[in-house]
């Protein structure tokens, strides 16, 4: 599995024209990188609107608590068994969840502004 560093988000943006000072970023694409994991480095994003990880071997969701402009994460196709960690991210309205190993849902009740939760194909 592949790790998620500054260096491999920077060049993330580089491949997609995105701009290479992280926080002027409103959306960055990190879906299929074979990740295991969403380390903290992604917190120099913290303008970041919308997020997708999906396909990689995500466990959980982590460090997402910089991200306080995150409207949409779309974080299918993991690895992921429960939800939590999303308390801070309250502007989300768009969580795509579907394919991965869900078995619990927690803190969901914090997301005021979440109008779609896409939950198909768990457990």
């Amino acid at each position: 599995m592949a790790l998620m560093t500054s260096k491999a988000l920077k060049q993330v943006c580089r491949e997609h024209n995105l701009y290479q000072t992280p926080y002027l970023n409103d959306k960055i694409y990190l879906h299929y990188k074979g990740w295991a994991s969403i380390e903290p480095c992604i917190g120099e994003y913290s303008g970041l609107k919308a997020v997708w990880l999906e396909g990689n071997g995500l466990l959980a969701i982590e460090n997402l608590e910089a991200l306080t402009e995150l409207r949409c994460l779309f974080i299918q196709n993991n690895c992921i068994e429960f939800v939590s960690g999303l308390d801070s991210n309250v502007s989300l309205d768009t969580v795509n969840l579907s394919n991965n190993q869900i078995r619990t849902l927690q803190g969901l009740d914090k997301l005021p502004s979440l109008k779609t939760l896409t939950l198909a194909n768990n457990r």
